[in-house]
């Protein structure tokens, strides 16, 4: 198995450590010797051992260096790895951001397309409302009633999401909250107004009609 530099490194310190204590061990030894005028025989292993010391000092800051910079590679190469990450989370997060813009300017134009229907149908529903009920400029078929009743819905579905149209929410009391359905909401209302007008006028053609088959 091939060593790396750390390994190395770590080698030759360890040998230094192993060669210290041994020489330290035999100073010892030949102080000792020294001092009880007994002989000591090596002597050699001393200078081979100091001599193999110089040796492992010079070469230790030069394994240093080639780890340090093993070090700096794998620390550029982590990092390159952690930016790629984020570039990988943001292009990601643009996508979803974008697809959603994209689907809102979609839903946008249907909603000019939608609003237009209402704007268009407004005069003829309020004419119509006229011939069957006798009863002109009903607030309720009023064209800014119209559109304030719609932005008041959708500030109660958007306001949450759009700080802007929170200020066109309408407070209003429980017995008179939004139904669920916006088209049900303005069918209820349109019936509280225009239900029996429109009720009387039925049960008159079908009389009208009874009468035209006698």
């Amino acid at each position: 198995m091939t060593q790396t530099n750390r390994d190395k490194l770590n080698t030759l310190e360890g040998q230094l450590n192993q060669l210290t204590d041994e020489l330290n061990a035999l100073k010892k030894q030949r102080a000792e010797a020294r001092v009880n005028g007994g002989i000591f025989s090596n002597a050699d292993r001393i200078t081979a051992i100091a001599v193999e010391i110089e040796e492992i000092n010079e070469a230790i800051p030069l394994a240093q260096r080639l780890v340090d910079a093993d070090d700096a590679r794998a620390q550029a190469s982590a990092d390159a790895g952690r930016i790629e990450m984020q570039i990988d989370r943001y292009e990601t997060l643009v996508g979803t951001y974008l697809d959603a813009v994209a689907k809102i300017e979609t839903l946008t134009v249907e909603l000019h397309g939608a609003l237009g229907t209402v704007h268009a149908a407004m005069p003829e529903l309020r004419d119509a409302a006229y011939q069957l009920s006798g009863q002109r400029d009903e607030p309720i078929l009023n064209g800014n009633n119209v559109d304030a009743r719609l932005l008041a819905r959708m500030a109660e579905v958007l306001g949450d999401d759009m700080s802007a149209l929170g200020g066109f929410r309408v407070a209003r009391r429980d017995s008179e909250k939004w139904l669920a359905a916006w088209a049900e909401e303005e069918s209820r209302s349109l019936k509280n107004v225009f239900g029996k007008p429109v009720l009387r006028a039925r049960e008159r053609a079908q009389n009208l009609r009874a009468s035209a088959a006698e």
